[in-house]
């Protein structure tokens, strides 16, 4: 295998040392036996620091006995799909890949994952048993299911979170915000008190259905059935007129040349907060992540769409050659504690120890802490199964019942499940791509204004030929809808 620059396989060889002789002889260490076990090849995505334990990780997993070795490459995320390409394009084994739905659809569409359904039914009962029946919807096409959902929070609200310290210090009551209006109240009190501390680094919160890519979109968190263009509509003027407003005022961090992440940049103690998506359990884990205390609000109720499910899904590349030995790890992986908390949290004693045993409740071990751990990645939304992850101390210990319950009673988009496939259109939808990848992002950043751009936008949206991709898009998915009733 040619060597991918900057990362290395975390190879893991169990050393089984043999013993010469009877009681009485002399006792001389034999070289270690190869591990001569078919290994599978797995691409994980992880945080940029704290992975230097990873390979000890792996060891672990390969300790546990399996009829197989497990090779681990974790990539940042920043490297991830280009890592991915690299080994797709070569053909070199890679067997289990993470990606988003639409990153997989794409590749199932171009012949590069294995379909499941009997992979599934023979190593993966313990997956279909894990995961309610309505969330396989997504990563399935055409009666064919090209990708795994993973156990999680499924629902997204949308909210504002920010440092309690700060918020106490400049004496902010954000107890009774429930709108952006709200908010910028508060923006308001703060920045007439200082200009040391910025209220806020933008993340894009929504209560619309993309549908995938937003060049069509269900408005009202996908209640909807007509498909409508998303930049045409008052409420997103209204959106990117308030977040230039707010960036013209000084309010927004400015993060264009920069790489960091909203907790790095609330962990500065730079910003008050950031527009976020939130869960059961967010402000425990934002707070272990910040190093300080973080409080969330809600402003946009929980709701369920392809996108929030997709968001981290698992598939079976046709680069592996043993794709049972593939679904028996994810299988595993979806059913076995052990193994899904070795994959989060580490190992025992050394990343974590228990605070309380009976109840699963975890914490760092002492003197460790998120900036010098080996294996700080907290990913467990990443590895199939959360519900059986050990509880970060501090959070509520029926955190995953909550969990549970939050997805439950989440609002469905009728199109949760549609997957818009573009083959029909491909040279408009990469055309009105291209438009959409200038301006969205800049205008939803408050770097262009909308009462000089949006227009421009859309008049260059609707000469590419817009209005073809949603009449497909529509078509599409009133053929879906009818199916599923």
């Amino acid at each position: 295998m040619k060597p991918i620059h900057a990362f290395k396989w975390a190879v893991c060889a169990l050393l089984i040392i043999l013993m010469a002789g009877m009681s009485g002889e002399e006792h001389r260490p034999s070289a270690p036996i190869p591990d001569t076990r078919e290994t599978i090849r797995i691409l994980a995505a992880q945080t940029s620091e704290n992975a230097e334990d990873a390979p000890k990780v792996v060891d672990a997993i390969n300790a546990m006995g399996f009829d197989y070795r497990v090779e681990i490459l974790f990539v940042p995320f920043q490297y991830y799909q280009q890592t991915l390409h690299q080994y797709l394009t070569t053909g070199e084994q890679l067997d289990i890949i993470y990606g988003t739905n639409s990153g997989l659809f794409e590749l199932y569409s171009q012949d590069k994952l294995f379909a499941l359904d009997d992979l599934l039914s023979e190593y993966g009962q313990g997956i279909l048993n894990a995961v309610k029946p309505e969330y396989f919807k997504v990563g399935r096409t055409q009666g064919k299911q090209y990708a795994l959902p993973i156990n999680r929070d499924f629902a997204s609200s949308y909210g504002f979170e920010y440092r309690v310290d700060l918020a106490e210090q400049y004496g902010l009551d954000l107890t009774s915000v429930k709108t952006l209006d709200d908010l910028e109240a508060v923006f308001q009190q703060l920045t007439a008190q200082t200009d040391e501390i910025l209220p806020l680094v933008y993340y894009n919160g929504q209560d619309w259905d993309s549908l995938g890519d937003d060049l069509g979109v269900l408005m009202d968190r996908g209640a909807g059935g007509e498909i409508v263009n998303l930049y045409a509509t008052q409420q997103y003027r209204d959106y990117v007129e308030r977040i230039y407003r707010w960036r013209q005022n000084g309010w927004v961090m400015d993060t264009i040349s920069m790489s960091m992440s909203n907790t790095d940049y609330l962990r500065s103690g730079r910003v008050l907060g950031s527009l976020s998506t939130t869960k059961p359990g967010f402000d425990i884990q934002e707070t272990r992540s910040v190093g300080a205390p973080v409080r969330s609000i809600e402003l946009v109720a929980p709701y369920v769409t392809t996108d929030q499910v997709g968001r981290a899904m698992w598939a079976v590349t046709k680069n592996s050659p043993s794709p049972e030995l593939a679904m028996d790890f994810l299988n595993r992986m979806y059913t076995d504690p052990t193994l899904y908390n070795l994959l989060t949290f580490g190992i025992e004693g050394e990343h974590y120890v228990f605070v309380d045993r009976e109840q699963k409740v975890i914490d760092y071990p002492p003197g460790i802490d998120a900036q010098n751990s080996g294996y700080a990645q907290f990913l467990g939304w990443m590895y199939g199964n959360q519900y059986l992850s050990y509880i970060w101390n501090g959070n509520e210990v029926d955190i995953w019942d909550k969990t549970r319950e939050y997805n439950d009673s989440a609002d469905r988009s009728r199109a949760m499940g549609f997957v818009f496939d573009t083959s029909a259109v491909e040279e408009v939808w990469m055309n009105c791509r291209n438009i959409q990848n200038r301006y969205a992002d800049a205008l939803e950043q408050g770097y262009l204004n909308p009462a000089v751009y949006l227009d421009q936008f859309n008049r260059e949206l609707q000469s590419a030929g817009l209005e073809t991709v949603l009449a497909d898009k529509q078509r599409q998915f009133d053929t879906w809808l009818g199916e599923q009733e």
